[in-house]
């Protein structure tokens, strides 16, 4: 009777070490997700913030905002930012069709006029 006890024992205890280590690292990865989580959490309260803080705030002058779309614009589509020579045309076509500030007001423009 000892000898069948000892075997299912010995059989268990690679299962047990298995699901133990298992269990360790489900824990560590739902650990992960829910500092992950708790951080994004932070990260949104603060964009809100942000948000609501501009909303209620004066107004800034446009060549404020206008100087700071520009240098954005810059940052993300300039030759820095490893735009490919086809996209970089388009901008430059895009331009030329309508200058900055130039909105057409005419409902009968099409997209393709843009």
């Amino acid at each position: 009777m000892s000898e069948a006890l000892a075997k299912t024992t010995g059989r268990s205890r690679p299962k047990t070490a298995l699901l133990l280590g298992l269990g360790l690292v489900l824990f560590v990865i739902l650990l992960g997700l829910g500092t992950w989580q708790v951080q994004r959490l932070h990260w949104k309260e603060g964009l809100l913030a942000t948000i609501d803080q501009r909303t209620h705030s004066a107004p800034r002058p446009l060549a404020d905002v206008v100087s700071e779309a520009r240098r954005l614009a810059r940052r993300f589509f300039g030759p820095r930012a490893g735009l490919r020579g086809d996209a970089r045309e388009g901008l430059r076509r895009m331009k030329k069709a309508r200058p900055c500030g130039r909105a057409s007001s005419d409902p009968s423009r099409t997209d393709q006029n843009l």
